[in-house]
């Protein structure tokens, strides 16, 4: 069926109008929706690491006290070097395994990123992320455990010197990355390691 000649011409402007209307009520709609987001992602406080890790992050390795920049005696450095060695035995094997955990899950993000669209499972990787968290938390509490000894082998005036340090730093790298730190504690209470 053809359109006569004349009203070809009245219906296109009509048709375009209603096309501008739908896509300007579509804008605005969206608009409304993404200021709706932004008003209730900014009534909530932006998460900190800070609190779930202390205010000076978590524990270092026992080395850590080498470039601390404290004095430290000569049976201090003997019974340090004893403990550092005791923790790389222990922290050695489980740091293969985190990084073979680690490569594991890199592999498993690979995959579903590289198959094709109709393959591709919902959690691929969800296995591989557990071993890892479990792994990472079997470090940390290696780490904590032998840095408790290291700092009860300071004097009070050491562990201050090595507490206020790490803040500093566990405050820098927090704002290098954009993330909101929390207060500062107790100076003279150590952190959480």
């Amino acid at each position: 069926m053809k359109i006569p000649e004349g009203q070809q011409q009245t219906q296109r402007p009509r048709l375009a109008a209603a096309g501008i209307a739908v896509g300007v009520v579509l804008a605005v709609a969206l608009f409304a929706a993404i200021y709706a987001l932004r008003q209730t992602a900014q009534l909530e406080e932006p998460p900190t690491v800070a609190l779930l890790e202390g205010d000076t992050g978590p524990a270092p390795d026992v080395s850590y006290l080498w470039t601390a920049g404290i004095e430290l005696s000569v049976r201090q450095q003997e019974l340090l070097r004893e403990l550092e060695g005791r923790q790389q035995e222990e922290l050695g094997p489980l740091l293969q395994r985190l990084e073979k955990a680690a490569d594991a899950l890199d592999a498993a993000l690979n995959r579903r990123t590289d198959a094709p669209a109709e393959n591709k499972e919902d959690r691929p990787a969800d296995n591989e992320a557990a071993s890892l968290k479990e792994l990472s938390a079997k470090v940390n509490k290696v780490r904590e455990k032998y840095w408790e000894e290291a700092l009860s082998l300071l004097t009070e005036e050491q562990r201050a010197a090595v507490e206020e340090k790490r803040r500093q730093e566990w405050a820098e790298m927090l704002k290098r990355l954009g993330i909101p730190a929390a207060p500062a504690g107790n100076p003279n209470t150590p952190s959480r390691p």
